[in-house]
Formats: C-alpha cells, structure tokens, sequence
C-alpha cells in the first residue's frame, strides 16, 4: 500500500515484460490495479498507466476480448480526466482500435483509427512517432476493408518518413516495411511483395532475434508470397518452420498462430496433401471458434477454405466426426458465403445430409 511500494511493483512489471516474462507481468499488474485505485484513485496517472499496461498485456498473449475491456475503460478515464488531445488520449485510442481489430470489429477499428490521426496531426504534428504508428495501423484497416491502394499509399507515405527520420533498421520501420509488403501482395504484385518481406525479414533477424513476434509474422507474410507466386514448396517450408515457431513463443491459441495454421493447412490443400491438411483443420477450427470467436475473419476464411477444398472429394465426410459436422454447421451460419457453399455439398453428397441430420439429432 505504500505508494513508493506500487512504483517499484510497476517497474518490475516493466521489466518482466521487456525480459520476455509476459506472465509474470501480467499477474504483477493484476495485483496492482485494486491497491492503485484505493490508494490514489481510478483516473490517477499511475494507475492509468497500469490499465494500459495490463491490457497491452492481455493483448499480446492473445486474450483479446479481455484487452478490449480494459482498452475501453482506459479510454474513457483518460479522456474524462485529460481530454481528447493529451497525448495519452490518443495513445488510448491507438490501442482500443488495435483491440478492436484483432477481434475481427474492422469497420469500428478504422473509424477510431481514423479519428486518432486526424487528432494527431493537429495536437502532436505529422511526422510525430506515434502519428506515424497511428497511420500505419490505419493502412492495415484499410487493407482488411478491400481499400488496398489507399493502404499502399498511406504505407509509402510513412515509410518515407520512418527512414528518413528513424533509419532503415529501425523496429518501425521494419514493421512497416511488412505491412508494406502485405499491400503489395493485397494488390497482385507478388514480385515486389516477395522483394520487401525478404528484405524485412533479413533485417529484422540481425535487429531483433531470430523469433521475435514481429518478425515471426513476417515470416508467414513471406510464405504466403511464396504461395502467391506459385513457389508452394518453399511456402510450404516456411509456413511449417513459422507455425512451429509461433507455437513455441507465443502459443497454438495466439492469434497469429491460429491464422498461420490455418493458411498452412490451407496451402497442404492446395497441392493435394489432404491428409496433413485436415489434420491442421480440424484442432486450428475449433481453437478459432473459442479463441477468436465464429465470426472472426480468420474463422470463417478458414473455414470456407476447408469447405471447398474438402466437401467436393468422395469421401470426405467420413473423415469428420458426427460432433464435428455440429460444428461446422454452428459455424457456418454467421456467413452466408460459407453457408451457401456447405449447402452445395449437402446436395452434391448423397449421404451428408443423412449424416449431418442423424447428428443433429443426438
């Protein structure tokens, strides 16, 4: 309860999480918050810091929904106490949109996106760094929207601006040169979106470790270049090496993970390798349904995949469980597309109506 106790608490949380220590993190902040608010208050700074914190915590070990909560809490304290132009103001609402988006909610997280850069370029000026970090974010809902070419636009904008200012191997920089990449690719031009993930990647292994999140994600951007351009046996290779590595340092139910698991089983499919490719499915479908939610993009692409790759091959249904086929079902109904496919392979399969209703059924 001492105060000068809570300050030296919150440091060490600082450093487990820079050390790598996420847990131990995360469990130290969840102890701090209730003293914190007692001792000093909800809005105070120390314990909005802590919020904040916390929250980054919850969203980098892949519990979205509870960062979202936080991220909204911290938002509204901070704008009651500070108002929309301080900059932890704006810091917050990077962060609720980030939130909001990796929960699949893409229409809300562009629209806060948005209105924080505008903010930004009034109170803390354009070439600001997390004006900057804020554009980019924006560029990456911009992408999700089908709005490539303003991405890449926006993305070219910014990464003028991070070498100039920052140089070419700075973390930033690296990170925008992925997403960069990921416009490319998003525009048909594998060429170059092959070029900049190499590139970035090559970078960011000297800059930041071998199996650091960001560069791990640019791994997986890179396979799926690799894919684009019909070079599926090193995309195969490299998805392999990066679901293998997400698993290991940031878990199988990371988001990230479960995305490049399901791209990868995607991939198996494509060159007829059916079996690893629904063994992949089936743990990395029902991991998104619980951990992302059924109506998350990641969710139903995957499950569209597995639906058309699968449902057309005689047989298929006899390599799913009744408690499966439920599933698949329940799934499929938050999106029309995948439900219209499903109901053609009902009609295309004799027997998976019967199966599927002797299921339903129990």
């Amino acid at each position: 309860e001492d105060p000068a106790a809570l300050s030296a608490a919150e440091r060490l949380a600082l450093s487990y999480r820079d050390a790598g220590r996420l847990d131990e993190a995360i469990r130290l902040w969840e102890k701090l918050i209730e003293p914190q608010t007692a001792q000093l208050g909800a809005d105070h700074p120390d314990t909005l810091r802590s919020l904040g914190n916390l929250a980054i915590g919850y969203f980098d070990a892949g519990r979205t929904q509870e960062a979202i909560e936080l991220f909204e809490r911290s938002l509204r304290l901070t704008r009651a106490r500070l108002g929309d132009e301080h900059i932890d103001t704006l810091y917050a609402m990077n962060h609720l949109a980030g939130g909001y988006f990796a929960a699949g909610r893409t229409d809300e997280a562009v629209e806060l996106w948005a209105k924080a850069v505008d903010l930004q370029k009034v109170h803390l000026g354009r070439q600001h760094p997390e004006t900057l970090r804020t554009m980019t974010n924006l560029a990456t809902g911009y992408i999700v929207s089908g709005r490539a070419e303003e991405a890449v636009s926006l993305w070219e904008h910014v990464l003028q601006m991070q070498i100039s200012k920052l140089g070419s191997d700075h973390p930033q920089t690296l990170i925008l040169m992925g997403n960069l990449a990921n416009g490319y690719r998003n525009l048909g031009d594998w060429e170059r979106a092959t070029e900049m993930n190499q590139q970035a990647l090559t970078l960011m292994e000297s800059k930041l470790g071998p199996n650091h999140p960001n560069r791990l994600i640019v791994m997986g951007n890179l396979a799926q270049s690799y894919a684009g351009s019909g070079r599926m046996d090193e995309a195969l290779a490299l998805w392999e090496e990066t679901v293998e590595r997400m698993r290991e340092h940031l878990g199988a139910d990371h988001p990230h993970t479960l995305s490049n698991a399901g791209n990868l089983a995607n991939a198996y499919a494509q060159v007829d390798a059916m079996d690893q490719a629904v063994a992949l499915w089936k743990p990395t479908l029902m991991m998104m349904k619980t951990k992302l939610g059924p109506e998350h993009p990641a969710t139903q692409n995957t499950l569209r995949a597995f639906v058309e790759k699968l449902a057309w091959r005689p047989g298929w249904e006899e390599q799913l469980t009744e408690a499966m086929m439920v599933e698949l079902r329940q799934l499929a109904t938050s999106d029309k597309a995948v439900s219209d496919t499903m109901g053609l392979a009902e009609y295309r399969c004799g027997n998976w109506r019967a199966a599927l209703e002797a299921a339903l059924a129990c």
